[in-house]
């Protein structure tokens, strides 16, 4: 099943890569050439979530038979899809959106190495913002508890959670180098790609067309 879906996967995704050269070289007129910037992120969005949320749990169903606990058996098979759903239904719809709207790729996605500086200093912000975070959980799970009727509520979605965090450790937990390695592309190299990609590319793009880039950054951050 593994080699059959294998096969499936990369003529999909050659022919999506192909779609995406097609057009980028043939297209005379882009479709969403005039369409409202936010009105475009909102077109984006809804394609993004229809193809991810929806398409990439099917695949992901089809392919585990239903059955989505991870073990030995099948993590390999997990990490593999999670991977391939952000390429090909994250990724592949921003970059295909962006050039029905008649965008050039490079200018859209940024794709230009940053200035030192600001590389060390994202990093720096990163490691500081870390313990905030920790205090800002802390501080809403006190509030959360303290309001009337809030506690059942609030210890059904820790269930939700537990099963969560019990899901993304058997994804990350690593027994060889090389196995580590493929855990740190599905969950670093991965999203860091496809996600600022959509969101940092092709919406934040559309917010600055229509909206200040203050505006820009919170609606894109949000």
């Amino acid at each position: 099943i593994f080699n059959y879906l294998t096969l499936i996967i990369y003529y999909f995704f050659k022919s999506y890569v192909n779609l995406i050269f097609l057009l980028e070289n043939e297209i005379k007129k882009a479709p969403f050439a005039n369409v409202n910037p936010v009105l475009f992120v909102c077109i984006v969005l809804i394609v993004v979530f229809i193809s991810y949320q929806v398409i990439g749990a099917l695949i992901t169903f089809i392919a585990t038979g239903g059955d989505i606990k991870i073990d030995s058996s099948n993590v390999v098979l997990m990490r593999f899809l999670i991977s391939f759903s952000q390429f090909m239904f994250l990724l592949f719809p921003a970059i295909l959106l962006s050039i029905l709207q008649g965008n050039k790729t490079s200018e859209v996605f940024r794709l230009k190495a940053p200035p030192i500086n600001i590389l060390l200093l994202s990093v720096l912000g990163i490691i500081l913002i870390q313990p905030s975070l920790q205090v800002i959980i802390y501080l809403q799970e006190k509030l959360l508890l303290a309001i009337p009727g809030i506690s059942d509520i609030y210890t059904q979605t820790q269930e939700i959670f537990k099963q969560l965090e019990e899901f993304t450790i058997s994804i990350i937990n690593a027994g060889s180098l090389f196995e580590f390695i493929g855990v740190v592309f599905v969950i670093a190299v991965t999203p860091a790609i496809c996600e600022e990609f959509l969101f940092r590319g092709l919406i934040l793009k559309n917010f600055e067309r229509a909206l200040s880039w203050f505006k820009a950054c919170v609606l894109t951050g949000v």
